[in-house]
């Protein structure tokens, strides 16, 4: 809009300097509504775009400036404790700042993660997909219109705190999200998983149940506390897990988590730092 006005004022000008009596004068003054006329009719989104200012480095989520992520961390087990490393890309989670107007969700195209002690490397997990849409929404709305659902792919253990429990297997769930108050979402999601093998934590088959809390604590900082239920249609035993999951944004290109799950009979506890790529 700068250059707009500067532009006419200097038509003005060119024209004011050549006014040498009223009958001139008047000629300018007419000239003048004419433009102020021309520059009314101009559409509002030309001089929006040239009014915004420029987005400052670093002023933006990491998840906008960076496509992956390089998380190292300590996590401690019942059985013994190890360094993890794990790189994400396409990297936004619950836990990142979400783009203005869009609702917190989950976007994993690809992550790779490993334990490290002092006798070997395990691979924990190899992420294909991991996507969580929550679509929310001012209650209270027709059901089918505002389902929220979840697709994951991907060899993993079950929780922090088992050791060799690792499948690979594929989750499929749907359900509901609400927000009662802006800085607070509720979430709710039901499905089932195929392992491709059992182990004393998984059946081949799995219904499974993923229930949240999201809040915003400040501007920098983030909560996600879960309650997960497991259950076998084989053999009917039920598991359930408790997790609390916190982040704070140390800068745009970094942030730091901690995670605590428990299984009300164990507790495993993870701190990482994270480090967003170019």
């Amino acid at each position: 809009m700068d250059v707009v006005k500067g532009h006419y004022d200097l038509e003005l000008a060119k024209l004011s300097t050549k006014a040498k009596d009223s009958e001139n004068l008047k000629n300018v003054q007419q000239h003048r509504h004419i433009l102020l006329m021309e520059r009314l009719k101009r559409p509002p989104s030309q001089d929006s775009q040239n009014d915004s200012a420029p987005v400052k480095p670093g002023s933006t989520p990491a998840t906008l400036n960076h496509p992956a992520v390089l998380q190292i961390g300590y996590i401690t087990r019942p059985e013994h404790d190890a360094l993890n490393i794990r790189y994400q890309a396409a990297n936004n989670d619950l836990l990142n700042t979400p783009l203005e107007g869009q609702e917190a969700s989950r976007f994993v195209m690809g992550a790779v993660e490993v334990d490290i002690t002092r006798d070997n490397i395990d691979l924990k997990s190899f992420t294909a997909i991991d996507i969580a849409s929550f679509n929310t929404n001012p209650i209270p709305r027709e059901f089918h219109k505002d389902l929220s659902w979840s697709v994951t792919a991907e060899y993993a253990p079950r929780n922090l705190i088992c050791e060799s429990c690792s499948t690979a297997y594929i989750d499929a769930k749907v359900g509901k999200a609400i927000r009662p108050i802006p800085d607070l979402m509720i979430y709710s999601l039901w499905g089932g998983q195929i392992n491709h093998k059992q182990t004393h934590y998984n059946d081949v088959l799995m219904l499974r149940s993923e229930n949240g809390i999201l809040a915003n604590l400040s501007s920098k900082s983030r909560l996600n506390m879960e309650l997960n239920a497991d259950v076998s249609p084989i053999s009917g035993n039920p598991s359930y897990l408790w997790a609390a999951e916190t982040v704070y944004d140390i800068t745009p290109q970094t942030d730091l988590r901690a995670r605590f799950e428990n299984n009300l009979q164990q507790s495993s506890l993870m701190m990482r730092v994270s480090f967003y790529l170019n």
